[in-house]
C-alpha cells in the first residue's frame, strides 16, 4: 500500500534541476475541475503548478540576480519582483534546456484561486478559523514581518493538492489584467486578456506582514506593471 502511495505522488510531481546551482524546481499536478467563483462555475483544465513560491536561489540562477529585502537564506521566496520581472523569468525559463520545451507561465486568477481552496469552499484552504492561520501560513502574527525559507514549515503550510505556503509570505502575482469585476474572468480559468486594465495585473496570497482577513482565499488586490516591493513574489505553472 505505501508502495502505491509513493508511486501516484511520483506521478503527481514533476522535478526540474535548474541550471547555475539553482537547484530544483517542483511542479505539482492540479487537476481538472470546477471553481465556484461568486456564485458562478469556472470550468478549468488541468495544469501544474510550483510547489512552492519562486525562491532566491532559483529566481537567481535564471536571471542573475537577486533583487529581494530579506537576504541571507537562498530558499526565501524572491520578492521584489514586478510583474515584468516575473514574466520575464517565465519567458527565459521557458528557454533553458533542462525544461525540455516546457513553456511557464504566471498562473492566472482563476487557476491560483482554485489551486489554493485545494478543493474547498472555506475562507483558508485548512477551514474558516483565522485562529488557525499561524499553524499554516506566515503573516503578521508569527512571521517577524519578513520572510522565511520555503522549507521551513513546508509541512504544516501544505495544502490538501501538496502546494506550500498558498495563504501569506509574499504576495503572488497572476497572469491576467486586473478587473474589479470578477465575473470577466474567463468562464475556463484562462487569464484574462481582452478587457481589464493591462497596465494593472492581480496579486494574491497575502503576505508575510498583513493580518488574517488579507490572507484569504479569495482576498484580490493589484498592483502596475512595474512596480516592486519587499512583499511581491509569485509562483509558475506549467500547462499539462
Amino acid at each position: 500500500m505505501r508502495q502505491q502511495q509513493e508511486a501516484a505522488e511520483r506521478r503527481r510531481q514533476l522535478i526540474f534541476t535548474l541550471p547555475n546551482d539553482g537547484g530544483d524546481l517542483e511542479f505539482v499536478e492540479i487537476r481538472k475541475g470546477t471553481l465556484n467563483l461568486n456564485g458562478r462555475e469556472i470550468h478549468l483544465a488541468a495544469f501544474r503548478m510550483s510547489k512552492y513560491p519562486i525562491t532566491q536561489r532559483q529566481y537567481q540562477a535564471i536571471m542573475g540576480n537577486n533583487p529581494s529585502d530579506f537576504k541571507g537564506d537562498l530558499d526565501c521566496p524572491v520578492e521584489r519582483v514586478s510583474w515584468n520581472d516575473a514574466k520575464a523569468f517565465c519567458k527565459k525559463l521557458s528557454q533553458e534546456p533542462v525544461m525540455a520545451g516546457q513553456k511557464v507561465y504566471l498562473p492566472s486568477e482563476a487557476q491560483w484561486e482554485y489551486a489554493c481552496r485545494a478543493g474547498t469552499t472555506t475562507k483558508f484552504w485548512f477551514g474558516n478559523s483565522d485562529n488557525d492561520l499561524g499553524k499554516h501560513a506566515w503573516y503578521d502574527g508569527n512571521s517577524g514581518r519578513r520572510t522565511h525559507s520555503v522549507y521551513e514549515k513546508a509541512k504544516e503550510h501544505e495544502n490538501f493538492w501538496g502546494l506550500v505556503d498558498m495563504h501569506g509570505h509574499v504576495w503572488e502575482w497572476c497572469a491576467d489584467n486586473w478587473t474589479n469585476n470578477t465575473n470577466e474572468l474567463p468562464n475556463d480559468g484562462t487569464r484574462l486578456t481582452k478587457g481589464g486594465n493591462s497596465s494593472l495585473h492581480p496579486i494574491r496570497s497575502g503576505l508575510c506582514n498583513e493580518s488574517t482577513g488579507n490572507c484569504r482565499a479569495s482576498y484580490r488586490g493589484y498592483f502596475s506593471s512595474v512596480d516592486y516591493y519587499f512583499y511581491l513574489g509569485f509562483q509558475v505553472v506549467l500547462v499539462v
